[in-house]
């Protein structure tokens, strides 16, 4: 909800370094959905790490909303962006190691 009600902030952003690095977080995760998907959609696939990369479903877009609260400078929006990361994080972070 918080990009739709920071939706003018958002867009009179430049783009620059942040911006390129969230979209290749979004990339990351898209390309985690697509293979969720080629996959059967079997829920473990959910949590397979991509590259090494443990949780990659939880920690992409978690990074790309940090990311996007502090290129806003916004309390408003960082609070929020970092409560979702430390919950989505420990809950996937819980899954991955009982899928294990």
């Amino acid at each position: 909800m918080m990009p739709i009600l920071f939706g003018r902030k958002l867009a009179e952003q430049p783009l620059g370094p942040a911006a390129v690095f969230m979209a290749i977080c979004l990339l990351v995760y898209y390309i985690c959905w697509i293979r969720f998907y080629l996959s059967g959609r079997e829920f473990a696939v959910l949590f397979v790490p991509l590259l090494g990369i443990p949780i990659p479903m939880a920690l992409f877009p978690a990074i790309y909303f940090l990311v996007l609260g502090f290129s806003l400078p916004s309390g408003l929006f960082l609070i929020p962006a970092l409560l979702f990361t430390i919950g989505h994080l420990v809950n996937s972070w819980s899954v991955y190691r009982q899928k294990r």
